[in-house]
């Protein structure tokens, strides 16, 4: 078990924990309602935050499960307007237990999670006992049938090590691989399909990104004068490999994980998400003298580490725009959420005292680790107002990147034993079962965007002031009462009981998100104005007049085949040609995209003659206009006029303030002097211009002009600076206490004489 043990630690990486703010925040409702957002994990092997190698990430399902949200996570990125990137951004729960059944009581099958020997089948054993991680495994396998039992989402294979009388074999997890391979590949073959059973044994290893897949030879010290050319020996506690680079590429330089090897010797590629526009390269050290001048190494575990950047932030520190804004020793634990913190490495928990009431969160079977906030919130606890009052071992189910009045503080679970009085052991995913507290709401009944007012086992599904509280099923036995179905909305073979209605695959469902007939669901839950019905297309083919697109991170669905090309008007009843989609449709002129992943994708011009360049997200690219308007220059009522690299920021058909933006999402000294760099929830960070003005200004005629603590707020009686709030900004008077909007990382001094109202998280 070496080798597999070796490539489990290069997949974990630098997984570090979701951290948000506290304070004394008073909830204000807002008019729309974030659906999702970072999630808080003590699974660290296996966290979205921007510290994290991810050889072995996959994108997440297009119906998925979020714990942050209380919701689940639907089509809503099908909008794909400017203010879309705020919606599916998180992939599920995860925890530091897991658990492939709500009845452990039961024997797990191979590959299923385990804590020790006793749950799992007879002649199997745990492998990793007592890490998040472990699953059931044999040892001895001849083929890949004997390790059956395993659906194919989760596959596990026959996998050979050595040669002679040192070949041993087991039955191993094969992530993401669609079929079990032959262990045939030699270096430098594909292994996307099979995982490690497509690879040698006895010399290679599937070495694994984001976006790609290849065998590499193993190897055993730095320099191995083994590697081939054009490699370099890896090493990392349990073994190495002779993985490809670039030579002269420096740290900090942009990359991407479609390909392996765009870094220089010795470094990854280190993304936030899946096809993070903003993925950078690190070199992995032990000691400050592998990083270059300006940089440190942070150890996070004895024995790994990478070279990061140093910034002036001290412990306790906001560092949500800037994950390189943290002093020497000290790492950016949550970037990508509104209240991340700059924390401590620890080796154990009197380690943490710098930051406070905290504790030392190590990966399994490591030694060191990074530090993370506690409090003593039981389960069931609120932690809306503050995700750190949650006791150590729980999270903040619903409270990481966006105020969430339902939030609250949950611990993992095995089984129903496991939980206090008043909560229910609920299967989220395969890898994740959390207490979830028994509501006295059932199937259908409003639950106003809190799952903890559901029955356990039912989940509060919706957004804006259409939600309902859905009972949770498995496709494979269906079995949800009369008038609705087991809908596949979530992962693993789980989903739950939609109503059904009688509108069909292409009709216009605005304002009634439960319409559509079995096999369709509504886009954006029927608040946009465009929403339809659509059919799912992940594994199985459109009907006629529709084609299947792909939405990333949200899946694929299929779309109305219409005669628009790239830059002609559309909407429902204008559909776009196959390749393109409707984006913008909530704006003033929303318009056909062609998809891409590089300018080279996009046509030379539109169909009005205009230049295109790639904008590329978390859920993919679209070709877009190359306008004349320059950065910081107003946009409203032209949200597709700004220069190549910049989108307009705010809602250009009736914002006076929206204005051309560069974001700087982890990244900060790509803004200007004069400028910050602002987060404003699901990842996305953004340079904004500032100001002289202070607080309580009037800000009508230069919405960019507030000093660097306040942003320009639209409300009654007009626009003001308002002081922002939470970690690392300063304090409130009395007569403005620090104020939380629903589905905002932003928080704010609000004045009791002022009511702030439309977006509040960018300027009016």
């Amino acid at each position: 078990m070496k080798g597999r043990a070796a490539w489990r630690m290069w997949a974990m990486g630098a997984a570090l924990l979701v951290a948000v703010g506290c304070g004394e925040d008073q909830p204000v409702a807002a008019q729309a309602v974030a659906d999702a957002g970072a999630i808080g994990s003590l699974d660290s092997s296996a966290l979205s935050d921007g510290w994290q190698f991810v050889q072995d990430a996959n994108a997440p399902d297009g119906w998925v499960w979020s714990a942050d949200a209380q919701a689940w996570i639907g089509p809503d990125a099908t909008a794909t307007d400017e203010d879309s990137s705020a919606g599916d951004s998180v992939t599920g729960a995860d925890s530091d237990a897991k658990s492939d059944s709500d009845a452990a009581k039961q024997p797990a099958a191979l590959g299923g999670f385990c804590q020790t020997i006793a749950d799992c089948p007879n002649g199997a054993f745990c492998a990793g006992a007592g890490s998040s991680d472990a699953y059931c495994t044999t040892y001895g396998c001849t083929k890949s049938s004997d390790c059956g039992g395993i659906p194919a989402s989760d596959l596990v294979c026959c996998v050979s090590y050595g040669t002679g009388n040192q070949k041993e074999s087991y039955c191993l997890k094969q992530p993401g691989a669609t079929h079990c391979g032959t262990q045939n590949q030699p270096v430098g073959g594909d292994c996307a399909k099979g995982g490690q059973s497509d690879c040698s044994g006895d010399a290679s290893w599937c070495y694994q990104t984001s976006g790609a897949s290849q065998c590499v030879q193993t190897c055993a010290a730095l320099n191995d004068p083994s590697c081939p050319k054009g490699t370099t020996c890896n090493v990392f506690p349990g073994g190495g490999g002779c993985l490809p680079f670039t030579p002269g590429v420096a740290d900090g330089s942009p990359c991407a994980q479609d390909t392996l090897g765009g870094c220089g010797k010795y470094a990854f590629c280190i993304e936030n998400a899946k096809g993070d526009p903003l993925a950078y390269c690190a070199t992995a050290c032990t000691t400050d003298s592998a990083c270059a001048a300006g940089s440190s190494c942070f150890v996070y575990n004895g024995a790994q580490g990478i070279c990061q950047h140093n910034g002036s932030q001290s412990a306790g520190g906001n560092c949500a725009g800037d994950r390189f804004s943290c002093a020497k020793g000290l790492f950016c634990v949550g970037f990508g959420t509104g209240d991340a913190v700059c924390a401590p490495g620890c080796m154990a928990d009197g380690d943490c005292a710098s930051l406070g009431s905290a504790y030392c969160v190590k990966n399994p079977g490591e030694s060191g680790g990074v530090c993370y906030p506690k409090g003593s919130g039981s389960n069931g606890a609120p932690c809306a107002d503050n995700p750190y009052v949650c006791a150590q071992g729980l999270y903040c189910n619903g409270g990481y990147d966006g105020y969430n009045p339902g939030a609250f503080c949950q611990q993992a679970c095995t089984d129903g034993s496991a939980c206090p009085t008043g909560a229910v052991c609920t299967v989220y995913t395969k890898d994740y079962s959390g207490c979830q507290p028994n509501g006295a709401l059932g199937q259908g009944a409003d639950c106003k965007g809190n799952s903890s007012l559901c029955e356990a086992g039912a989940f509060c599904v919706g957004a804006a002031s259409n939600w309902q509280c859905m009972t949770q099923c498995t496709l494979a036995s269906a079995s949800c009462p009369g008038n609705t179905w087991c809908t596949p909305y979530g992962q693993d073979g789980l989903g739950v009981c939609w109503p059904t209605g009688s509108k069909g695959v292409g009709s216009s469902c605005v304002g009634d998100p439960w319409g559509c007939e079995k096999g369709a669901l509504c886009a954006s839950y029927g608040v946009q104005k465009n929403a339809s019905c659509l059919e799912n297309c992940d594994s199985a083919p459109c009907p006629n007049g529709f084609t299947c697109d792909d939405f990333g991170q949200s899946g694929q669905w299929c779309q109305p085949v219409g005669a628009g090309g790239q830059g002609a008007t559309c909407s429902l009843a204008a559909p776009c040609v196959t390749g393109a989609v409707c984006v913008g449709q909530e704006g003033p002129a929303p318009f056909c995209a062609t998809q891409c992943s590089a300018d080279s994708d996009c046509p030379a011009v539109d169909v009005n003659g205009q230049k295109l360049w790639c904008a590329k997200g978390q859920w993919g690219g679209y070709c877009l206009p190359n306008g004349g308007i320059a950065k910081n220059g107003i946009c409203y009522q032209q949200p597709w006029a700004c220069a190549k690299g910049l989108v307009c920021l705010g809602d250009s058909a009736a914002n006076p303030g929206a204005f051309c933006a560069q974001t700087c999402s982890g990244f900060a000294s790509i803004c200007a002097p004069g400028e910050k760099c602002e987060y404003l929830g699901g990842g996305d960070a953004f340079c904004f211009k500032t100001g002289s003005m202070p607080v309580d200004s009037e800000c009508l005629q230069d919405p960019l002009g507030c000093t660097p603590d306040a942003l320009c707020i639209k409300g009654s009686p007009l626009p003001e600076c308002i002081q922002q709030c939470g970690v690392g900004f300063p304090a409130c008077p009395a007569s403005s206490p620090c104020t939380s909007f629903v589905g905002s990382p932003v928080k704010l001094c609000v004045p009791k004489d002022f009511v702030p109202f439309g977006v509040i998280s960018v300027p009016f």
